[in-house]
């Protein structure tokens, strides 16, 4: 009983912490980073990147430092969300977030209690694949249980 309840809340509890953290802008303080290595490279995605030329399959590589009392960390973190935004070619020259990327200087978002923890792009849009995930992770698992109830 407890490895079931384990494997219910378990996947619950870290979505609903992701989320909690995208929302609640208190928990999260400012400062400057700078960009260490920056990249954009092309991934495939299946079989529509592979017949449309203007697919999103273009996908940002990040690694930024930044400092919080006297202390540098390194973070690869984009954002909170659980899907990494794809690009189309045509986007990388215009998009304003990949234009402050290439400027080396940027504002990193850091959790005040766990400064480990940070991110560059702390928008609430972040929100929606983790939501995503949760509704249907939990009506996997509530299916899963009410079919394991009528078959018994």
């Amino acid at each position: 009983m407890i490895l079931i309840i384990t494997i219910i809340l378990f996947p619950a509890i870290i979505l609903l912490v992701r989320i909690y953290l995208i929302i609640n802008k208190s928990i999260w303080n400012e400062t400057n980073g700078e960009i260490i290595d920056f990249d954009i490279v092309k991934k495939g995605r299946g079989a529509i990147s592979e017949f449309f030329d203007d697919a999103p399959n273009n996908y940002i590589l990040v690694k930024y430092s930044y400092r919080v009392e006297n202390k540098i960390y390194y973070s690869n973190r984009i954002s909170l969300s659980l899907v990494d935004r794809g690009y189309r070619p045509v986007e990388i020259d215009h998009d304003k977030f990949i234009s402050k990327l290439k400027m080396k200087n940027l504002s990193v978002y850091y959790c005040k209690k766990i400064p480990k923890i940070s991110v560059i792009d702390n928008s609430i849009q972040n929100i929606s694949s983790n939501i995503a995930l949760l509704l249907i992770y939990l009506s996997v698992v509530l299916s899963s249980y009410l079919i394991i109830i009528f078959i018994s």
